[in-house]
């Protein structure tokens, strides 16, 4: 359920009829990467997901940007920028500990700042480590359909192993290591976190370390309701 921009965390879908809506920051995400310092956007995902069937999940949601930059002697510009998207992902093969996905991302413009949709796709696979551990690897391209030439790939790697619980919830630690180009420069991230799953509620929260500049860590936060 981690807000991961463009890279899908995981080769596993939801069961037909299963869902959830929630709202995150996306400290990890890699449209809101972009710009430097205190020009960078402060991003909120309002989103949800939903099983159309046990191989096809429907994601969506909208992505809110606020930014604040500083424009020299003209002063300061405030503002908030509102990018509705859609993220849909199919599980192509499954057997036994092994699970392996399709997924992608369009984010629609709606204030003329974007060159084109920008757009996501990756594949994922995920394997049981035995026990209550699993691995993921995932693979990706994104991009804006309207300056093709300038794709970047993405690439990451992690797992996350489930801690002995006395009920029926379910609490997680994850991590994940991710590598992409962003504006045509490599850029790592690592990425660490709890994940609380429950009956009809979700939450995680972590840390994602950016190595740019030297370090910069950005929260993971999120809560969403599942159904």
């Amino acid at each position: 359920m981690i807000t991961s921009g463009f890279l899908d965390p995981n080769g596993y879908t939801l069961a037909a009829g299963r869902g959830y809506f929630g709202a995150s920051y996306a400290g990890t995400d890699v449209v809101a990467q972009l710009g430097e310092g205190d020009d960078r956007s402060l991003p909120l995902v309002v989103h949800g997901a939903y099983g159309v069937t046990d191989q096809f999940t429907l994601g969506f949601g909208v992505g809110i940007w606020t930014y604040d930059i500083d424009l020299g002697l003209l002063g300061p510009e405030a503002g908030t920028e509102v990018y509705p998207y859609l993220s849909p992902k199919f599980r192509v093969f499954e057997s036994g500990p092994l699970s392996a996905s399709l997924g992608g991302r369009a984010v629609f413009e709606t204030s003329g700042a974007l060159d084109g949709i920008l757009f996501g796709v990756s594949s994922t696979i995920s394997a049981g480590l035995g026990g209550r551990a699993a691995g993921h690897l995932s693979l990706g391209v994104h991009g804006q359909t309207g300056n093709i030439g300038d794709a970047g790939y993405l690439i990451g790697v992690g797992g996350d192993v489930e801690l002995p619980l006395s009920t029926d919830d379910e609490l997680e630690l994850f991590g994940d290591v991710r590598v992409f180009d962003l504006e045509g420069e490599r850029a790592e991230v690592l990425i660490a976190g709890l994940r609380f799953l429950g009956g009809t509620l979700a939450s995680e929260v972590g840390i994602a370390n950016w190595f740019r500049d030297g370090f910069e860590i950005r929260p993971i936060v999120s809560l969403a309701y599942r159904f």
